[in-house]
């Protein structure tokens, strides 16, 4: 069964309503007939601007512990090894008692559009990135997002992590900015919700800065009866292990020849 993913469509073509179609984050957000919709909220950030004012226009805040983490020595770089980031982030996901996995082969049909970063100290990786390009709309998302809950280095603290998981951020608007890209998309935004992991997360993100704004998620019929039904059958498997074809969106992890970013401390 072959689903077709569309990224940041203007609307949706209701003759794609036989197929297995996913919309995602459509302008759209009224009811299509033969689709399932889901409202998803998002915080964009606009980056077509020279690095130094991007930065500058970051909360006071977040400059500081970006700045921290150079100070700190943490590196950044690109990686292409799509099973080195699918095994940091499922060693993630076990952790935090997480049931989805990654594997190297879903990566791959991301093809050139996956831009995967990591942040490390001293050699370590303490955090990972996996980013869609979407050169028709100027737009880039977060889509994988992990990070070590104890570094295996016990003088790295919980604190610098933290501020290498800002830092990578800005380092992943940097190079997308350089590359074309207008708009950096944290990746989801939980609006009114009482999970307190959750409102974490948001806090984390309004640490960034970027605007609100209301999409819409639609899943043709076809697709989400098969999706359900799959659900259904696979969901007791979960502890031997079994990977989940269809991920429900309430998990949203929370996923071309670049120039290297910068080294130097950036400045306010």
């Amino acid at each position: 069964m072959k689903i077709i993913p569309i990224w940041f469509s203007k609307d949706v073509d209701p003759w794609k309503a036989v197929q297995f179609v996913d919309y995602r984050q459509s302008e759209a957000t009224g009811r299509r007939f033969g689709f399932v919709r889901e409202i998803f909220f998002t915080k964009v950030i606009d980056i077509d601007k020279e690095e130094s004012k991007l930065f500058s226009s970051l909360p006071t805040s977040t400059r500081r512990k970006i700045k921290r983490a150079y100070s700190e020595r943490i590196s950044f770089e690109e990686v292409g090894d799509m099973a080195a980031f699918a095994n940091f982030f499922n060693a993630f996901s076990r952790q935090k008692n997480l049931a989805f996995r990654l594997t190297p082969d879903f990566l791959e049909k991301f093809g050139k559009s996956l831009l995967i970063t990591a942040a490390a100290k001293d050699r370590e990786v303490l955090v990972m990135h996996a980013n869609l390009r979407h050169p028709d709309t100027g737009r880039a998302r977060l889509l994988y997002s992990a990070s070590v809950l104890r570094a295996a280095d016990k003088t790295v603290s919980k604190s610098v992590i933290g501020f290498a998981n800002r830092a990578l951020h800005f380092h992943d608007m940097c190079i997308l900015g350089r590359q074309g890209f207008r708009l950096y998309d944290m990746g989801g935004y939980a609006v009114g919700t009482n999970n307190p992991e959750l409102q974490g997360v948001n806090r984390f993100k309004d640490q960034f800065g970027g605007t609100l704004i209301r999409e819409g998620n639609y899943r043709s019929i076809p697709l989400h009866v098969a999706s359900t039904l799959y659900n259904a059958v696979t969901a007791p498997l979960e502890d031997m292990a079994l990977v989940r074809i269809f991920r429900p969106r309430s998990r949203l992890a929370v996923a071309p020849e670049n120039e290297a970013p910068p080294r130097r401390t950036p400045t306010s």
